[in-house]
């Protein structure tokens, strides 16, 4: 989509805009919408979100902080000479932006920051800033800057970002070029959402980015007003004067005519220290007037920005760019298998662990819990270069037939505290369910690389198995066979050729795909032409799971072995220690000598902190529910949170993923269920609901429970988590 969109732009010649023009954001947005696709439906999907957003106040909360990355793009000048603008200069650009979004001069607090990147996509340390020198690819560049146009030997837009960018899911990509079409407008530009991919983020001249005398910078255009003005349309604002044709036009639906924010009054374009209109506003940002002029964004304005970071950029909102890496931290990136639905109760799960920091990863810590049964440990050990990940297998789970959620996180990287706790966990929902074991088998005809093929859940359009990318050297003439557990249902089956022969190529080629008792579901050879399709439904079957008899949702074979120092010689090897209690939380049927380490629930709770069948949060009869900030204390009681990192050694400990901000008493039970810590502690917004980070604790090696008690709901508190202190 975007080369398409991105030459169509270019054949309009954006540069061609009024003498003075300052901003080409305008031509950008309308050549794109001109020219339709999928800019243009995702276009209108946005502004009906933005509009749903507007009606319903779904606003985000809380201090947003965007990772930024300054990309400058000079011509082979020193540091600090022309457009290879300095250090302190970049400096000053980012310091005025975070003013004006704080509502410094005198507008509305945007409670939106912006710093520069402290990692780059690899994950390795960075200042945030990038130098190219583009007159070293294209000689043109040094008389004419970036051209808007096509044609001449100085790149353009798409050129000169291939250059120089990083990915705009975790990042703001500003790119400050020496001048634009030989010295002429426009000053810089930015694409509106929903644009994404290579081109979007915000092109600013040198001359206009940064604030002070030490600068060489345009007189009229000196306070950094430019990115500010730039920077709003990349959050979703439209200029003030936005289809606009007089000051007698009216909005009759304020959030979806002219610049589709209701605090703002119509009016013409601005110039100088003058709005276009009598009830225009001069000082705001999103006007054409003087940067000595322009002070603020309104609460209409803030509340648009802030709906399209939700809307469109989610993803920076937990990107790690504005965190700097640490010699040690690993997390769990994802869950690489069991899929979102498998047919065999016995789970074997691979876990994703990514190595974030600076010092290669040999060693960690992974625990894991399926649903809210007992927390599981296994140690890692190996060789993860830093920037690297590496999938990680747990012991085979006992999961049984129904819906179930595993949660799993990292600790103790290189038997160190992990320097950023945010990372570790993943959680994942999965569902096991009646179905068969399917196998695919393909034997490949002399030219392999052409065949591709995937087989695809009808109901869900989820891909169930698939290959391609087959190479001629090793694969041709040879017999793949690929297995999975596919749960009841219908399916497709889609064989593919590049050239439209099939399998026909001397030595033919042959497939099938066949259930668990050997019926073949589907089969074709030779030459099918471009593609063949199969339609096929299997019923389902259940499958006998594994013992489990210690209840701790892991295969009794599969169970990780613990080498233990016998500490009498007489003592028999067959002895199991734990807590025998039938009643309590940790109760063991294996357990043949108790050794007093029961722990039980405490009144009015099960034995993970929530309610006792029968009573609510409050420890009362169901039905006698409160509600605070739209959330009833059945709900909140439920609330899932997580506390990281978790095992620890010592030092900070986060609560994160709490539902809401606000004062909370922490208590700290040991394993008899005695409270031996109790502080008062304050939750404050994060980009993954509200969280509580503290320091000053110091427990000896143990198991605790974790509890949070909002002062807003007496009587109740979060379900009680279990911290393992090592």
């Amino acid at each position: 989509m975007f080369v398409t969109a991105f030459a169509f732009l270019q054949a309009l010649g954006i540069q061609s805009v009024n003498g003075q023009e300052t901003c080409g954001a305008d031509a950008l947005h309308e050549a794109m919408m001109e020219n339709g696709g999928e800019y243009a439906r995702s276009w209108v999907h946005f502004e009906a979100a933005m509009r749903s957003q507007h009606a319903n106040r779904t606003l985000l909360e809380g201090l947003v902080t965007i990772p930024t990355v300054v990309h400058i793009m000079h011509d082979g000048t020193a540091e600090g000479v022309g457009g290879n603008v300095s250090l302190d200069q970049v400096l000053s650009a980012i310091n005025a932006l975070n003013e004006d979004f704080s509502g410094a001069p005198g507008g509305a607090d945007i409670e939106v920051q912006f710093c520069l990147a402290a990692r780059t996509p690899e994950g390795t340390p960075t200042n945030g800033i990038v130098r190219v020198d583009v007159a070293a690819s294209y000689s043109g560049y040094v008389e004419t800057g970036l051209i808007t146009s096509l044609g001449g030997d100085a790149p353009n837009e798409w050129d000169l970002k291939t250059l120089s960018h990083w990915p705009e899911t975790d990042y703001l990509n500003i790119w400050v070029v020496p001048q634009m079409n030989s010295g002429g407008n426009p000053l810089g530009f930015a694409y509106l959402p929903p644009m994404t991919g290579m081109l979007d983020g915000v092109v600013l001249r040198a001359d206009v980015f940064g604030v002070g005398e030490a600068f060489d910078l345009n007189f009229s255009a000196n306070l950094n007003r430019t990115l500010t003005h730039e920077v709003g349309h990349y959050l979703g604002l439209y200029h003030t004067f936005n289809a606009t044709a007089s000051c007698a036009s009216s909005e009759a639906d304020c959030s979806s005519a002219g610049d589709r924010v209701c605090d703002t009054p119509p009016t013409t374009t601005g110039w100088g220290c003058a709005a276009g209109c009598p009830e225009g506003m001069a000082e705001n940002f999103m006007d054409y007037t003087s940067d000595a002029c322009m002070s603020a964004f309104t609460m209409g304005q803030r509340d648009r920005m802030r709906g399209a970071l939700t809307e469109h950029r989610s993803s920076l909102l937990t990107s790690l760019g504005c965190v700097a890496p640490s010699n040690d931290d690993v997390g769990a990136v994802a869950l690489a298998s069991p899929g979102a639905s498998t047919c065999q109760p016995n789970v074997d799960a691979e876990v994703e662990i990514f190595n974030f920091g600076t010092e290669v990863l040999t060693s960690t810590t992974i625990d894991f819990q399926l649903n809210s049964g007992e927390i599981s440990s296994i140690e890692w050990t190996g060789s993860l270069a830093p920037g690297t990940g590496t999938l990680a297998a747990l012991p085979t789970l006992a999961a049984g037939y129904g819906a179930h959620q595993l949660s799993v996180w990292t600790s103790l990287p290189n038997g160190n505290q992990d320097g950023y706790a945010a990372n570790d966990n993943v959680v994942h929902s999965f569902t096991v369910a009646p179905g068969d074991e399917l196998t695919f088998t393909l034997h490949t005809d002399s030219s392999p690389m052409e065949t591709a093929w995937s087989l695809t859940e009808d109901n869900t359009g989820d891909v169930f198995l698939s290959a391609s990318g087959y190479e001629n050297a090793t694969d041709a003439d040879q017999t793949l066979s690929y297995t999975g557990c596919a749960v009841e249902g219908c399916y497709t089956l889609e064989v593919t050729d590049l050239f439209s022969d099939g399998l026909g190529l001397w030595p033919v080629g042959w497939y099938n795909l066949t259930q668990s008792d050997g019926t073949i579901l589907a089969e074709g050879s030779g030459n099918f032409g471009a593609s063949a399709v199969h339609s096929i439904c299997i019923e389902g079957m259940e499958f006998t799971g594994c013992e489990d008899l210690n209840g701790n949702d892991i295969c009794d074979d599969a169970e990780p072995v613990e080498e233990e120092e016998e500490e009498n010689e007489g003592e028999s090897s067959d002895a199991v220690n734990g807590c025998s209690d039938s009643s309590a939380c940790n109760y063991s049927a294996s357990v043949t000598e108790d050794d007093g380490s029961c722990v039980f629930a405490l009144p009015g709770q099960d034995c993970y902190g929530n309610p006792a069948a029968g009573l609510d949060g409050m420890g009362q009869p169901n039905g006698n529910e409160g509600e605070v900030n739209g959330i009833n204390d059945l709900e909140f009681a439920s609330s899932n949170w997580v506390l990281a990192p978790n095992p620890t050694i010592s030092g900070q400990l986060t609560a994160m993923g709490l539902p809401e901000t606000g004062t909370y008493t922490l208590h700290v039970m040991d394993a008899t269920g005695r409270l031996i810590v109790q502080n008062s502690v304050e939750a404050i917004p994060s980009s993954n609901g509200a969280q509580v980070t503290w320091t000053d604790w110091s427990l000896p090696t143990g198991c605790y429970l974790i509890g949070l008690f909002p002062a807003t709901r007496p009587g109740t508190h979060l379900p009680f988590q279990r911290l393992t202190i090592r």
